[in-house]
């Protein structure tokens, strides 16, 4: 993963999670195995315990138990500076310790739902952010992808991506007067062919994210945003040059005053202006399916398909895949979108 050519001020709180369906569960794992729970009370504070419980065995979830109700005290002290500082030094221990657990346990299960050890640890990560900071933070189903990140005022953040490297956004410097709390989540709602989230009579093409930010303000500069796409394997119109004609899309604002410069703005939806990015690569990510096959001999069957589209497609210095988003000011749902109106067969 690249993350462009200006200096970055990386920041300690900028964390990512990934969908545990990329991570297979370990075949022997214990009877006992730990497992986030799926029925979480909605504030940050009640998620953190469960989620400490789910990820560190005994003796490391006494000592990540102990640093969180310190972190608490602080926090309920009225001491800001301090409760953020030990925030920073909780998060940095909690990242030593998750490649070591996630070499033992690759997957917590709980029945047939799984998730991965990073996705837990990042879900541990932004509660806790949001619990120092009073930030909010959206539903993460569980096993979909996600990122999130904290973002500072006066700083040039890090990009924000998924773990899966699907999704991310690059903020610029001076993006936000507060500290903000960016999410980006995967919607796996099934939708018909050439359906999404989007309200759109163009086809919409998965996959499809929700990018908020908390608080929930414009930005003051435009921000880079992307998205990966699957590659259709059949659509009810010419499908000639498709990366280099889709868009980055999302739900048009509300208020006129928040539109995006340089967007096509058609019915509920902006269709945003093609920008190159460097921190996302979806050429690694796109294939040749709408629906996840059913069996192993048809998920070889569309990675054939697949790689026999891309070494056919058209490869132009505009296609999306080989490194295109668009940039907007607001959040709300992204994906994919053909300009190009359908034509009824």
């Amino acid at each position: 993963m690249q993350h462009g050519f200006r200096t970055r001020a990386l920041l300690a709180l900028v964390f990512v999670a990934g969908c545990s369906g990329d991570v297979p569960t370990h075949p022997r794992a214990p009877s006992d195995a730990r497992a986030p729970s799926r029925s979480l009370a909605p504030t940050p504070d009640a998620q953190v315990g469960p989620l400490l419980a789910a990820l560190f065995p005994s003796g490391l979830e006494a000592v990540a138990a102990t640093r969180w109700d310190a972190l608490k005290r602080r926090v309920a002290a009225g001491q800001t500076a301090g409760a953020r500082s030990v925030l920073a030094e909780l998060v940095a221990w909690i990242d030593r310790q998750t490649p070591g657990i996630a070499a033992l346990t690759p997957a917590l299960c709980d029945g047939a739902v799984c998730e991965t050890v990073p996705s837990v640890a990042a879900k541990v990560k932004l509660y806790m952010t949001a619990y120092v900071y009073g930030l909010v933070v959206p539903n993460i189903p569980t096993g979909v992808d996600f990122g999130g990140g904290l973002v500072l005022p006066g700083t040039d953040p890090a990009p924000i991506i998924t773990l899966n490297q699907l999704a991310g956004v690059d903020l610029k410097p001076l993006s936000v007067d507060v500290p903000t709390l960016i999410t980006i989540v995967e919607n796996r709602t099934r939708y018909p062919l050439c359906g999404g989230p989007l309200a759109t009579t163009l086809c919409q093409l998965p996959r499809f994210y929700r990018f908020d930010a908390s608080p929930h303000v414009k930005l003051n500069v435009p921000a880079d945003f992307a998205v990966c796409h699957t590659k259709p394997a059949a659509l009810p119109w010419g499908t000639t040059n498709l990366d280099a004609r889709i868009r980055v899309a999302h739900d048009r604002p509300t208020s006129a005053s928040d539109d995006t410069p340089g967007a096509i703005r058609t019915g509920g939806i902006e269709i945003l202006a093609y920008t190159p990015i460097t921190f996302l690569h979806c050429e690694d990510h796109t294939n040749v399916a709408f629906a996840a096959p059913a069996s192993a001999l048809e998920q070889r069957g569309w990675a054939l398909l697949g790689a026999l589209w891309s070494a056919v497609a058209p490869r132009t210095a505009w296609a999306i895949d080989l490194g295109g988003g668009g940039q907007s000011l607001s959040f709300s749902n992204f994906n994919l979108v053909d300009p190009v109106p359908r034509r009824r067969p």
